[in-house]
């Protein structure tokens, strides 16, 4: 899939990942981790690197085998990386078909600015075409809220929220017009 960010940049492809690129999925998270440490934001993602953590090396793993991931490059740079799966076990669950993000990455690179809204859109793209009307995620709602605005600033809108040992989450929700 390609088509023009949302900032009117150049196209970037978007591609299903396969197992060749767990390493690079992984790099891209664990450039994540470190950023996110630099800006005083460990309380998201914690300061472990994704790739030195078995648990988040396999769960990687298994989104990647599932066919749900989805990679966005542009001239063989990584930019970022949605999963969508099954929610995860701590958020309640729905009685309404859904598509739930379980990841969502951008890179630091500056050709990735945007990536993270397109990467979104390819959620609702994919919802509309499972016939599902509803895009759920969760996110740490710590850090003054400012990854519950960045989604807000996406259309999702803020449902419940819930304390998952001691991490602070908001579960968000965007409900999809039919097309």
């Amino acid at each position: 899939m390609s088509g023009t960010d949302t900032d009117d940049r150049p196209v970037r492809s978007i591609r299903i990942a396969d197992t060749a690129d767990i390493a690079g999925f992984l790099a891209l998270l664990d450039d994540a981790v470190k950023w996110l440490c630099e800006h005083g934001s460990e309380g998201q993602w914690g300061s472990t690197p994704f790739s030195a953590r078995e648990s988040a090396v396999d769960r990687v793993t298994t989104w990647v085998r599932s066919g749900r991931v989805h990679l966005a490059e542009q001239d063989g740079t990584l930019l970022g990386a949605i999963a969508l799966g099954p929610a995860p076990d701590y958020v309640p669950p729905t009685t309404v078909p859904e598509v739930y993000v379980v990841a969502l990455v951008s890179g630091r690179d500056p050709a990735a600015r945007g990536i993270g809204g397109r990467l979104l859109e390819l959620a609702r793209e994919f919802a509309v075409e499972q016939g599902v009307d509803r895009v759920r995620l969760d996110c740490w709602a710590g850090g003054e809220g400012r990854l519950i605005k960045y989604y807000q600033d996406r259309g999702f809108e803020p449902m419940e929220t819930f304390d998952h040992h001691g991490w602070p989450g908001q579960i968000l929700e965007q409900r999809l017009v039919s097309r």
